[in-house]
């Protein structure tokens, strides 16, 4: 008779490149003790950074793939002070900008006119690629974590006297065992805190994880 044992595990890959794409984001938040005078200065900022993407996308051989202004928001709240009490209401009104480049170079001067603009703030830049780029990668390391589940189950089979393996099952981390539910990550970019205008690009990570069970035959 055929002797046989199942072997369950774990295969996991990633690489790491250059990014292709700069996401900016661009808070445009105003505050005031008059409501008017806070709009105001927000909708003063809004103007200047929406006219700026409008003629950057407009140009030849844009450095701007795309670009999105959110709908303005406003509050109000109450600070407390020293002695417990509530001070005056102090109005809020913001709105955000998320612009996606593809020339670095314009990431930075972009951004450094921008910074000097009243009450706006440059959180982060974070770094990727493409849809298709994205797609593309992500599909061939997930491929490379299928073999290297493969090749884990191989080095088991063989040092438990077992000379070959064959799939039974493969699944997205977690569902093979719903006991230990764990999602797969297949995707992950790096964001960079703003120390300065000055953007410096980041290699990104793209990783997949996969379980596969086999079956181990003598």
């Amino acid at each position: 008779y055929i002797v046989t044992m199942q072997i369950t595990v774990q295969g996991e890959a990633s690489e790491s490149l250059a990014p292709t794409r700069a996401t900016v984001t661009a808070n445009v938040q105003a505050q005031d003790l008059d409501p008017a005078t806070a709009k105001a200065r927000m909708s003063a900022s809004t103007a200047i950074i929406h006219a700026s993407l409008s003629a950057l996308a407009e140009t030849e051989n844009t450095p701007v793939e795309s670009w999105s202004m959110g709908a303005p928001t406003t509050w109000t709240s109450r600070p407390w002070k020293e002695d417990g009490s509530q001070g005056s209401p102090v109005h809020y009104a913001q709105t955000t900008f998320i612009a996606v480049f593809t020339n670095f170079e314009a990431v930075s001067e972009w951004m450094e006119q921008q910074s000097n603009l009243d009450s706006v703030e440059l959180p982060e830049v974070s770094w990727g690629l493409s849809d298709h780029e994205h797609d593309t990668v992500t599909s061939r390391v997930r491929a490379l974590a299928v073999r290297n589940a493969k090749a884990k189950a191989l080095e088991y089979a063989r040092a438990a006297q077992f000379s070959s393996v064959e799939f039974i099952e493969i699944a997205d981390v977690g569902l093979l065992n719903s006991a230990t539910a764990e999602s797969a990550s297949y995707g992950m970019m790096r964001s960079a805190k703003m120390d300065s205008v000055t953007v410096r690009p980041q290699d990104i990570t793209v990783s997949a994880s996969v379980q596969a069970r086999f079956t181990a035959k003598a």
